[in-house]
């Protein structure tokens, strides 16, 4: 009996599965935040009144002092960026890798929001309204989105082009 009992347990532990890789459940890897902040890939075709500007680059956000930074982000303000003086008649057309296109006027009617280039802290450049009172909102990068409505500024990811545009 006890020459069963161990055989059958022999079997069992013979038969039994090894645990499946769980690699499709894990968590994407993302790469690092690059180590200086700016990816030194970043090329962002300029273009004022349809004249061609130098682009912005990585040497470009290095060497300009960013209007708003934290621990984790920086922001410039694309007029600064691109050397034009804000007024009512100014807009910039940003062009983002999918070709998604957003129009925005250099300054808004209430002097609130101000358009800029956001460094994120994956290395992302994100061309947005930033209000200077509270550049970083508390909420951003915090996750638990449940319950808040969407931000209803627009915004493009991966900017590749900026164009000025006069009224």
């Amino acid at each position: 009996m006890t020459t069963r009992l161990l055989a059958l347990a022999l079997l069992a532990f013979g038969c039994s599965k090894s645990e499946p890789n769980n690699e499709g459940k894990r968590l994407p890897q993302l790469p690092p935040p690059p180590s200086d902040g700016v990816p030194a890939t970043i090329s962002i075709a300029v273009a004022v009144d349809g004249q061609a500007r130098p682009a912005i680059t990585a040497e470009t956000l290095a060497a300009t002092q960013p209007d708003w930074s934290d621990a984790q982000r920086k922001a410039w303000r694309i007029a600064k960026l691109v050397g034009v003086e804000p007024n009512a008649q100014v807009t910039f057309a940003v062009t983002g890798t999918r070709g998604v296109m957003i129009e925005m006027p250099s300054e808004s009617a209430d002097h609130k929001l101000v358009p800029a280039l956001l460094l994120s802290q994956r290395g992302a450049i994100v061309a947005e309204f930033i209000d200077p009172a509270e550049p970083f909102p508390a909420f951003h990068g915090e996750g638990g989105r449940l319950g808040r409505p969407p931000d209803p500024t627009p915004r493009v990811s991966n900017v590749t082009k900026i164009e000025v545009r006069r009224r």
